[in-house]
This record gives structure tokens, sequence and C-alpha cells, in this order.
């Protein structure tokens, strides 16, 4: 157990502690009263990519992409498609660089904007590419 410390009394009447790893930013606020003479940090853009699930032209679900991400209908997949047209293991997204490249697994029918991709060729993908996985179809994003 690591001992806690209020951050403030506003935190303290929340319930909310501070680990005994606060860190400089959070004894400064909590020397200051939450006060502070540095400016506000930038918010990060984020670049996360992503798969909308579409359905006769609705999206239907979405999985945010990770830098590997193994699409099947296995649950030791990243992302499961319950679909008996998708292989246990049928294809994975690789972050490449700046962007992303789809690969299919052996005998798995994929399909990029309805082009029939062969196992093993990583294709680089763009932004609104769809992505045809056995009887379904899924768009990919390339995120902010």
């Amino acid at each position: 157990h690591y001992a806690t410390t209020p951050v403030s009394a506003s935190a303290a009447a929340l319930g909310r502690s501070q680990g005994a790893f606060g860190g400089a930013a959070a004894q400064r606020r909590a020397e200051t009263g939450g006060v502070s003479d540095t400016p506000p940090s930038r918010a990060l853009r984020s670049q996360v990519a992503r798969l909308v699930l579409t359905e006769d032209g609705d999206d239907v679900d979405d999985f945010l992409l990770a830098s590997e991400t193994v699409i099947g209908r296995g649950v030791t997949n990243d992302i499961v498609l319950p679909d008996r047209s998708i292989a246990t293991r049928h294809a994975r997204i690789v972050r490449d660089g700046d962007g992303y490249a789809l690969e299919t697994f052996g005998d798995s029918v994929t399909r990029l904007n309805g082009v029939p991709l062969e196992p093993g060729q990583p294709t680089p993908l763009q932004e609104g590419d769809r992505i045809g996985l056995g009887n379904l179809t899924l768009r990919f994003e390339a995120g902010a």
C-alpha cells in the first residue's frame, strides 16, 4: 500500500487522494491552493485511427486501432467479429510510419475498396478506404 494524502480540501471531500508519488505539479497545486503561475499545457491532438463497421450504409460499431491490431472471429484477436464469413485469424492492421497498412492472412477473403488482397502483402490504407472482410464491411478512419 502507498500512503495517500488529500490533494485539496475539495478533493478530500470527494474522497479523492493523491498517491505518495504525486509529482511536482500536484505538490505545487496543493501549495498554491490550486492557483498556478505556469501556463496551461496545450491539448495534444490525438491521431487515433479506427475502423467503423458499416451495414447498409449505417455506422454500426467502431474499433480503435493500436500499433498492431489483429482482426478475426477468434476471441484472442484484438477486434473480434463473430461472423461465420470471418476467419478465426483473418487480417491485421499495422501502423507503418505515418500511416497504417492492411495485411490479410492465409486464404481469408479480404478486399480493399472492392479489390481482393494477396495474403502476406501489407497494403497502405487511406482515409475512407472500405475494407471487406468476409461478408462484412469496415471503413478506415485515419484520425485527426
